[in-house]
């Protein structure tokens, strides 16, 4: 399920106060006093996530900004929107801002060719805290196998299963679009992700019986670091209730 927030404002924002902390903060904030209030102290998968700002740069005053919030849990999202429904304002740094409109929906139709809205995230090896860069010499068959095994086991996690037999490649093809490196600002301290952006992630062929595992990973998001707002996949052809 996701929630589609459109903002506003009276007057200009720039664009860095569209920080992924910030907005991670809002929605945690957002469930205090209910059945998820300590939801940010859940040990392992927090099982959301949500797509860049769009359209990128600064927002000028009276016009929009676009973000969607995901999760295969769906009393989460409903909850996180009639928050914000009440509310109908979002403090993002040094600015508020209006939200007006937000809608639910569900994605319908093909689920087997995706495209990031914000970047994945993996790990080069996670003790060091390092992250995976394709500039360092990464390869894409590391990328792919990380993706996997992150995937399934988030799957495994949420589904409560010992195990999960997925032999198979995650995707068939895909087309890289870039590499960024993606600043966060967590309470006045700056630290830096490394991820990559793809113009589409394809799974020739989807049986039946893992139709329920891609459905969970186009809810939950791909790769490391999903509650922080990486890893957000929508399906090219998107077909919904907007």
């Amino acid at each position: 399920m996701r929630l589609l927030l459109k903002l506003s404002t009276i007057k200009d924002v720039p664009e860095d106060q569209f920080d992924k902390y910030s907005f991670q903060a809002a929605i945690y904030y957002s469930l205090l006093n209910t059945n998820f209030e300590d939801y940010h102290n859940k040990k392992g998968y927090k099982f959301f996530t949500f797509s860049d700002f769009y359209p990128s740069g600064d927002l000028k005053a009276n016009n929009i900004k676009n973000v969607i919030i995901s999760s295969p849990k769906n009393e989460l999202i409903k909850t996180i929107y009639d928050y914000f429904n009440e509310k109908r304002i979002i403090y993002l740094g040094n600015y508020a801002l209006d939200i007006v409109e937000l809608k639910i929906f569900n994605i319908k139709g093909n689920i087997s060719e995706v495209i990031t809205g914000s970047p994945i995230v993996i790990y080069d090896e996670s003790k060091q805290n390092r992250y995976f860069s394709f500039r360092n010499n990464g390869s894409i068959s590391f990328f792919l196998r990380r993706i996997k095994e992150n995937a399934i086991k988030k799957y495994c996690e949420y589904k409560k299963l010992d195990q999960f037999e997925f032999n198979d490649l995650i995707f068939d093809s895909l087309k890289f679009k870039k590499e960024v490196v993606v600043n966060v600002n967590k309470r006045n301290k700056r630290f830096f992700l490394i991820g990559s952006l793809w113009y589409y992630l394809k799974k020739n062929y989807i049986n039946y019986k893992y139709n329920d595992f891609y459905r969970f990973i186009l809810d939950v998001g791909i790769g490391e670091k999903n509650s922080l707002g990486f890893g957000f996949l929508n399906p090219i052809k998107v077909k919904n209730n907007e």
